[in-house]
């Protein structure tokens, strides 16, 4: 689960892990109880990388992209589309044939 900030009126900043479905809802304050509301108080880890390593992120990823296999719900079951377009071509073929000349 990630960790969220949140500001209480009375003891200040503090920091919870919730459900990412929680993330927007108040968080009770551990030493008072109140109702706090989310805030984002510190930046995202990417935006305190250095200028190098977001590069070699960037590289690291133009590197890896197309050596994994897709994932199981975006594979082509049994060849599916080839022999959609199989028989596609097909039903062309036999259209222009029976048409009068």
């Amino acid at each position: 689960m990630p960790t969220y900030e949140y500001m209480c009126k009375k003891c200040g900043p503090f920091t919870q892990m919730r459900a990412m479905a929680e993330c927007e809802l108040p968080s009770a304050c551990p030493e008072c109880g109140a109702s706090a509301p989310r805030v984002l108080l510190t930046a995202p880890r990417c935006l305190t990388m250095s200028a190098d390593a977001r590069q070699a992120g960037a590289k690291y990823e133009r590197n890896t992209d197309g050596l994994h296999d897709p994932p199981p719900y975006m594979r082509d079951p049994a060849g599916v589309t080839k022999k959609l377009k199989r028989a596609q071509k097909l039903k062309t073929a036999q259209t222009r044939a029976s048409r009068p000349a």
